[in-house]
């Protein structure tokens, strides 16, 4: 009897090790990919609107006039300032949030669009103060304010997302092209399952260890299946981690002008997080119930020599 619940509590380890390594894999792309919040925090993380700032100081610097490129300048900084930090990020999360609105109703147009409504008058009252004000302190030309407006209105031409109002992007063609609309489809009809179908089978797989074990020995053998691929997985993702996968996303940042090695770590770290969460929780509940349960140590049998030889003389 002993042999064969020491034989069921192995097999049923053995599939809760297997099932659980499924299940940390499972979570972690639930909680990156699948989740508006990691993009989020990866956007915040590398600091967009520095990026997109960079990207704009780069292309002063390609006009060779000074002159020029210093009215330039000017609408560049008075874009800094209408389009500042926080409203980049409010605007980024919005359309995230919008985006897996979407993502989860599948009659939806699949365009996301960018308000500009508020920020297009302000900007363009700002650029002509600005250059108001830069004109009449650097230049001894008389410049009227009718000659500004058509500057200004030259300027926003050249830049789509300035002479719109509304700014849209209409991702259905990224979606079909890539089946991305069938599996949002699949992960919609049986998202259900998928998030809560491991705890069921996890509890299952518990409460069967305890039937056979009773409740200590049952105990122990969960901590010790909750242990095991915790520890796996971690040592694995982290090795395969350092090792392999940041490597290869610096390696291909290196191809590219866009993506820095800061963007990289930034990516890089979250998604670690991401994927090590449950099986750091998982170790820490496992060595909890192994402390509670720890199987109490056997006093050692101290032999009396004096009774021995007394009794060897009866």
């Amino acid at each position: 009897m002993k042999f064969i619940k020491g034989f069921l509590l192995t097999i049923f380890s053995i599939i809760f090790v297997v099932f659980t390594l499924g299940y940390f894999s499972l979570m972690g792309v639930q909680r990156t990919v699948l989740r508006p919040q990691f993009y989020k925090n990866v956007i915040s993380g590398i600091d967009l609107t520095k990026v997109v700032y960079d990207e704009l100081e780069k292309e002063i610097e390609k006009n060779e006039d000074e002159e020029q490129k210093e009215i330039i300048n000017v609408a560049f900084t008075t874009i800094k300032e209408v389009f500042d930090k926080e409203w980049m990020d409010e605007t980024t999360s919005d359309l995230i949030d919008d985006l897996f609105l979407m993502l989860n109703d599948p009659d939806s147009e699949k365009v996301v669009e960018i308000d500009f409504s508020d920020k297009y008058l302000e900007f363009e009252i700002a650029l002509k103060a600005n250059l108001r004000e830069y004109i009449d302190e650097n230049i001894e030309e008389n410049i009227s304010d009718t000659e500004i407006d058509g500057f200004v209105d030259s300027f926003m031409d050249q830049f789509e997302i300035l002479s719109e109002k509304t700014y849209s992007i209409n991702i259905a063609d990224i979606f079909e092209s890539n089946d991305i609309s069938e599996l949002i489809e699949q992960y919609n009809e049986y998202g259900i399952y998928v998030l809560y179908g491991p705890y069921v089978v996890l509890f299952i797989l518990c409460l069967l260890m305890l039937l056979v074990g009773g409740l200590k020995r049952g105990m122990r053998w969960i901590s010790t299946s909750m242990i095991i691929p915790s520890i796996l997985f971690v040592l694995v993702f982290l090795v395969g981690g350092l090792f392999m996968i940041k490597p290869l996303m610096l390696n291909a940042a290196l191809e590219t002008e866009f993506i820095s090695a800061n963007m990289v770590d930034v990516m890089f770290n979250n998604t670690l997080f991401s994927f090590l969460l449950f099986p750091v929780i998982f170790l820490v509940i496992a060595i909890i119930i192994k402390i509670i349960f720890r199987k109490p140590k056997e006093e050692p049998v101290i032999i009396d020599s004096g009774n021995i030889v007394n009794q060897a003389q009866l």
